[in-house]
């Protein structure tokens, strides 16, 4: 069940990591933030609504699977 349910939550965070606009990662070079800073604040801020998305999609399809499995058992 977790080996089905991690790929929901692993696509939405890269579609979360993707989604993240040009304007702030040029804001935070302008503004001349260290890689760290940049990489551990920056990504957890834009990335967190679609993890959330996708903990809920992932928590669905495996709920989904458990019914699956139960019946054809």
């Amino acid at each position: 069940m977790l080996l089905g349910a991690q790929w929901y939550i692993l696509f939405n965070v890269i579609a979360g990591a993707i989604a993240i606009p040009s304007d702030l990662k040029e804001g935070c070079s302008r503004l001349q933030i260290h890689s760290l800073q940049r990489w551990t604040r920056l990504p957890s801020q834009e990335i967190f609504p679609y993890l959330i998305t996708g903990m809920i999609t992932a928590s669905g399809g495996a709920v989904e699977r458990l019914h699956y499995r139960e019946y054809f058992q």
